[in-house]
């Protein structure tokens, strides 16, 4: 998965500078090193092999797309933050592996792996400094906006009705009932709702 999301990140040049072409070349080449791969590691290591031979092909395509990707539109990553995701990432996989007992049954095994990889996975992050200060205001608005229960529309809030932004008012700014505005002048509720939008003035 950590190959897979390199890949997903890295090749993005491709698309951009719509050379899509080359995503065969890389599929390939990680095909044929899977191929190569699982014929060698199987019959030595079974099924074991057969995963490490998965991720050697991952491996490869992420390394080939990005370098392919790099050629056509070079963007300078910041690798010490995409390293501290993998590494934060392998410590989550492998706490959870030491933390949670075997013999479990299935169901409740996957629970309690998922439940201290998605718990230890961002705490890490955090403890290996990899947030910006901007980064955590927006995870503090978020979280704030998520322990919120969604209220009705206030006074003067702007939501989105059938793709236009629409503003909310009060009789006292339309001059008499409440009503709507739709890039135009406010008209009332009442005609907005019921009009079709095709016959918007």
């Amino acid at each position: 998965m950590l190959f897979q999301g390199l890949y997903l990140l890295t090749s993005i040049g491709l698309n951009i500078t719509k050379q899509t072409r080359y995503y065969p070349v890389a599929t390939s080449i990680a095909a044929a090193t899977s191929v190569g791969a699982n014929l060698v590691l199987i019959p030595r290591f079974g099924a074991i092999g057969a995963a490490w031979a998965n991720a050697l092909a991952y491996a490869t395509l992420a390394v080939v797309a990005m370098r392919l990707s790099q050629r056509f539109y070079p963007i300078r990553y910041e690798w010490a933050r995409i390293a501290r995701v993998a590494v934060a990432g392998v410590v989550a996989w492998g706490l959870s592996m030491l933390l949670v007992p075997r013999g479990l049954r299935p169901f409740l095994g996957l629970l309690a792996h998922g439940t201290i990889v998605l718990g230890c996975y961002p705490a890490l992050l955090f403890g290996m400094g990899f947030y910006r200060a901007r980064e955590l205001a927006i995870l503090r608005e978020v979280a704030g906006r998520l322990g919120r229960r969604a209220g009705p529309v206030r006074v003067g809030d702007n939501v989105e009705a059938a793709g236009e932004i629409v503003s909310v008012t009060t009789s006292d700014e339309t001059g008499g009932a409440p009503g709507v505005e739709v890039d135009g002048p406010a008209r009332p509720l009442e005609d907005a709702v019921a009009r079709p939008r095709g016959d918007a003035p």
